[in-house]
């Protein structure tokens, strides 16, 4: 059974808006040379990184479609 591309789309957001987090826990701990911790951003840098991962997400299952996905 073919995966719909709203099912497509919601996968890459969430893999996209995981290796966002990480990147940015792994970005805080250089940053202040503290050990990894995982944390979820504030509000506001939270819905910035949700918007950015979503606008690559709707490109990229827009691209797997366009390709025939």
């Amino acid at each position: 059974m073919a995966a719909s591309m709203k099912q497509v789309g919601l996968v890459t957001f969430a893999v996209f808006m995981t290796e966002a987090l990480i990147h940015y826990n792994v970005g805080i701990s250089a940053a202040t040379k503290q050990k990894f911790t995982f944390k979820i951003p504030e509000v506001k840098e939270l819905v910035s990184l949700g918007l950015i991962v979503g606008t690559a997400s709707l490109v990229s299952t827009t691209i797997i479609d366009r390709i025939g996905g």
